[in-house]
């Protein structure tokens, strides 16, 4: 089969483009997911079970047959779902979910609840009609689920939300973030009745899409960088964003003004912030509905600039911040993708400024959570800073926390008063895993502690 870029009949080419940051993967992947390292082989499994069981062997020569792209994922969130063809010719299906920028939170309840959240999900719900899947009760529907993930921060997503479901997660790179030990498939999988196979994409389809102007701004490493850093980090000026993504002012402010051009980002009061059709671009590449990414993120291009004049000082911070770490070699994402719900009268979640990813220095690395804090300097606030990050830990959740403190004011009165507040930090979090740091030392030199040398 070709590994040539292909579509199932039920989707349309233009939401398949808009779709190509995860669609690009998958289409490599799928061809090669036997010989990927993905899935771990052989694996022989009994099919249609009865007194004289005929064996299926999944090893490197199974592949691919077809793919099945699910028009509608309101009763299933999967995406597609994969067909192989063993050396026997035996037919099997591993359904596929792509986890993009804006997925959901993963939220972790404990107690009576705990069935309910991270590991009883059933990510195939929904799909005993597309396609068709006949099976015995107590058995497995699928070998695995296939997870094609945005980054490390979405793989760590779905480890939490899906813990106990067979599964392989493979990033937008490439690299196996955790290989699928299948289980033992029960039943029979029908294909959709209206099901005509592969169709191919027209060249002059591609052609007249990529002469669009929104698709044409969102082409090439530095655009998609720099898209991707203000889907992530609302309100940053072009100076933070160019240092974050690694590339001079001037090409940085030009390719903005091409996304201004294209209609997808605007900077307003000097801060860059995604316009609807940005929103919408952004939604559809992570296969959400639009009206996700409109609730975070609408507000701030409203014409009443209260929210984001209130919110433009923090989040640019957060943003030198985050250019600094991952100018220092750090894998950073932004805070608000993951949020972590424990219980509590209200509930608490612990959703910090950033997660960042620190090597430990054997192979391995720990999620640290990073809170930059401008105006919490008393007692009092600080507490209630670190609130959920206690009552996290008391329910076996230890987030290791690094809190950027203070303002950053440039003069000496300045660097006293965010050394203040470091240490007052320091000192009321004395019992959590927590450092503390001025602003101003954070962002012009190392971060205590996150030596990525060990």
């Amino acid at each position: 089969m070709s590994e040539d870029l292909f579509v199932g009949h039920q989707q349309s080419h233009a939401e398949n483009l808009d779709r190509l940051r995860l669609l690009e993967p998958v289409i490599r992947l799928a061809p090669r997911f036997f010989r990927s390292g993905a899935i771990r082989t052989p694996f022989v499994f009994a099919k249609d079970p009865g007194d004289d069981p005929r064996e299926v062997v999944l090893d490197e020569s199974t592949s691919l047959l077809d793919i099945d792209w699910l028009e509608s994922t309101r009763e299933s969130i999967v995406h597609s779902v994969w067909w192989y063809r063993t050396t026997a010719g035996d037919t099997v299906a591993f359904p596929n979910i792509t986890v993009g920028l804006h997925h959901l939170s993963a939220r972790r309840v404990y107690g009576d609840q705990a069935a309910q959240f991270a590991g009883a999900i059933d990510p195939t719900a929904g799909l005993d009609s597309v396609p068709a899947f006949i099976n015995g009760p107590g058995s497995s529907r699928f070998p695995g689920v296939v997870f094609v993930v945005l980054d490390r921060l979405a793989g760590w997503f779905v480890e939490r939300t899906y813990a106990s479901v067979p599964k392989a997660i493979v990033d937008a790179d490439g690299d196996v973030i955790r290989p699928m030990l299948p289980v033992v498939s029960m039943g029979r999988i029908e294909r959709p009745r209206n099901c005509k196979g592969m169709v191919g994409l027209p060249e002059n389809t591609i052609e007249r899409l990529m002469q669009e102007p929104k698709v044409t701004a969102m082409q090439g490493v530095p655009g998609r960088k720099i898209f991707e850093w203000v889907n992530g980090i609302q309100g940053c000026n072009i100076r933070i964003i160019a240092k974050g993504v690694g590339h001079p002012y001037g090409k940085v402010k030009a390719i903005v003004k091409q996304f201004e051009d294209a209609d997808l980002l605007s900077v307003i009061d000097q801060g860059v912030y995604l316009l609807h059709g940005g929103r919408v671009a952004a939604a559809r590449r992570d296969r959400q509905h639009p009206n996700v990414v409109h609730g975070r993120f609408a507000a701030l291009t409203a014409d009443d600039p209260a929210h984001r004049l209130h919110d433009r000082r923090h989040e640019q911070a957060v943003g030198r911040v985050a250019s600094k770490l991952r100018k220092d070699g750090f894998k950073v994402f932004p805070g608000w993708r993951l949020e972590i719900t424990y219980p509590g009268e209200n509930g608490t979640q612990v959703r910090p400024d950033l997660w960042v990813l620190v090597p430990l220095g054997d192979g391995t690395a720990m999620w640290h959570a990073v809170e930059v804090e401008r105006s919490a300097t008393a007692d009092a606030a600080i507490d209630r800073k670190l609130a959920p990050h206690r009552i996290a830990r008391d329910w076996g959740g230890i987030w290791p926390v690094l809190v950027v403190a203070g303002k950053g004011t440039k003069n000496e009165r300045g660097r006293r008063v965010d050394l203040a507040a470091a240490e007052r930090f320091a000192a009321r979090g004395s019992d959590l895993p927590l450092l503390a740091i001025p602003y101003s030392q954070a962002i012009r030199g190392d971060m205590t502690g996150l030596d990525p040398d060990g």
